[in-house]
């Protein structure tokens, strides 16, 4: 299931990707209200995530220090959360221990809601159970039983939802992983016991962001031979365009690049509502760049294939929380 993600979110990660912006621009960069973000972006300039700077006539926005870190802090709890709901891979997992289950709320026994609570044994709905806790409806219970809706975890680790769970029983839903240990299953991140771990979406996006690199290094170098071609006596003659062969060929590389996004943008936005359009930015920057408009390709103050392409490599990093001078 796709995660739309949260305004505030997106404030602070268009300012990111777009680097420095006026809030027009920031609120477009994915539909926001500008009126809204405008005013988010007063809020974030008074936490000291944000501030806005001005010169040689023009002015916009740019994250601080602060702000980067409260804009990764959010990316990875909206990452932690995406595709934990549906049922994308299931799994089961056994074992006992204290923890929470996949609303935050304490569960014991089998559990299979996404909101259970203390209880061992049988509930037909949302509330009851067995036990003394709380059930999934936040209600107190006692009594023998099963709770019997949605989906759920048991044993001693994290299900599908990143948080823990406790109690026998079985996984139903999205990504978990089998057998019995202590760590994180669903949410792909490292964990310990017996067992597999489940495809989720932060396993998705940084299987996409793996094979996005050598889309990368292909990029970079077609932006190279756009701007340089090669001369007797001058390796970095700048390409004036007057060879229509040399330039096919780049065209042509960067259409076989498009052809390679258009399914990892898919991918992408069926995890994060954010990640999409990319592909469909870097085609039209392409047809425009063959329609004879060559600022298309690697100009940075309109849309172009180069700039696409920037914004994306930097919502990967950020999104996954990588450092763009340790990763390519």
């Amino acid at each position: 299931m796709t995660r739309d993600s949260q305004t505030l979110l997106l404030v602070l990660h268009g300012v990111r990707i777009l680097g420095f912006a006026e809030a027009p621009a920031v609120a477009a960069r994915y539909g926001l209200d500008a009126a809204e973000a405008e005013e988010l972006l007063r809020d974030a300039e008074a936490y000291g995530w944000v501030s806005y700077s001005a010169f040689a006539g023009s002015g916009g926005w740019s994250l601080t220090e602060r702000g980067r870190a409260e804009n990764e802090r959010l990316l990875a709890a909206e990452l932690a959360a995406a595709g934990t709901t549906g049922t994308d891979c299931g799994g089961t997992e056994t074992g006992t221990g204290i923890g929470t289950d996949g609303t935050g709320l304490g569960g014991t026994g089998t559990h299979r809601t996404d909101s259970g609570g203390i209880e061992t044994g049988t509930d037909g709905s949302d509330s009851g159970g067995a036990g003394t806790g709380t059930d999934g409806t936040g209600l107190a219970s006692t009594g023998p039983g099963t709770h019997g809706s949605d989906s759920g975890g048991a044993g001693t680790g994290t299900d599908g939802t990143g948080l823990a769970s406790t109690g026998p029983g079985t996984h139903g839903s999205d990504s978990g992983g089998t057998g019995t240990g202590i760590g994180t299953d669903g949410t792909g991140l490292t964990g310990t016991g017996t067992g597999g771990v489940g495809s989720d979406g932060a396993t998705t996006v940084r299987d996409v962001y793996r094979e996005f690199l050598p889309l990368n290094a292909r990029l970079l170098r077609a932006c190279t031979d756009w701007q340089l071609r090669p001369a007797a006596g001058d390796r970095l003659a700048p390409n004036d365009h007057s060879d229509p062969a040399w330039d096919a060929k780049i065209l042509d590389e960067l259409t076989g690049i498009s052809r390679a996004l258009t399914p990892l943008s898919t991918r992408l936005g069926s995890v994060l509502a954010r990640f999409r359009g990319y592909d469909t930015r870097f085609a039209d920057a392409l047809a425009r760049a063959r329609a004879g408009e060559n600022a298309w390709v690697d100009h940075t103050d309109i849309d172009s294939c180069h700039r696409v392409w920037f914004e994306l490599h930097e919502d990967l990093i950020a999104t996954l929380g990588l450092d763009r001078h340790t990763h390519p």
